[in-house]
């Protein structure tokens, strides 16, 4: 083997694929494979894989980078700067966002700034779409998620991402519309949409809002 890589083996699969995502080597291959005949295929596209390699880790980077000197708010983006000495501040004419803290722990600084932002909107928001719908709920947290925008459990606790911060004020009320309905339908059936279109009618567009805008945070 030339190259480290993560193997993933499917009965479906009749053909062997190598993908390269943020520098790591994906090869997908039928379970029916002889790794033997696999090892000596790969070893013939050690030069490909470390020229994509070499691209992804520095594309990797490239985007790590933009995403230390941005911030999405509300749909907004930002010029973000970390700053030692002085306090958090928006400046919206010049799309510039101001932080405290230590630069080399920009992500902590991003996480309590638009913890503060979001929690006054997101409460206000709740409060008016639990009058709407009629929907009690018995605790909300606000937490970091990699892969969820919300969660709603049988007792009726709710827990939102905080990175909801960086959408559109219009998806974040989709989310919590969203939340809301899993009072009344603990998962995601046609009745659980057909009341969440009772009061976001545009939720498909939402969704695909969210999963756009995404990429970006």
């Amino acid at each position: 083997m030339s190259f480290p890589y993560q193997l993933r083996l499917s009965k479906k699969r009749k053909t062997v694929a190598i993908k390269i995502k943020q520098g790591t080597v994906w090869v997908y291959a039928p379970s029916t494979i002889s790794h033997s005949w696999l090892n000596e295929w790969l070893a013939s596209k050690t030069q490909w894989v470390m020229k994509y390699q070499a691209q992804s880790q520095a594309q990797s980077i490239a985007e790590q980078e933009t995403k230390q000197r941005t911030l999405w708010l509300f749909g907004e983006v930002y010029q973000l700067q970390i700053v030692a000495d002085g306090h958090d501040c928006i400046d919206d004419e010049r799309k510039v966002i101001t932080l405290q803290g230590e630069p080399e722990q920009w992500m902590l600084a991003k996480h309590r700034f638009l913890q503060a932002q979001l929690q006054p909107w997101l409460m206000a928001r709740l409060a008016y779409w639990q009058a709407q719908m009629g929907m009690n709920v018995t605790s909300v947290k606000v937490r970091w998620y990699k892969s969820r925008w919300g969660s709603c459990d049988s007792k009726g606790r709710l827990t939102f991402n905080l990175l909801l911060a960086s959408l559109p004020q219009e998806c974040i009320d989709y989310v919590i519309v969203h939340e809301l309905a899993h009072r009344q339908h603990l998962n995601h059936s046609p009745a659980f949409w057909l009341l969440v279109a009772r009061y976001f009618p545009a939720y498909s567009a939402a969704k695909v809002q969210i999963r756009q805008l995404a990429k970006q945070f």
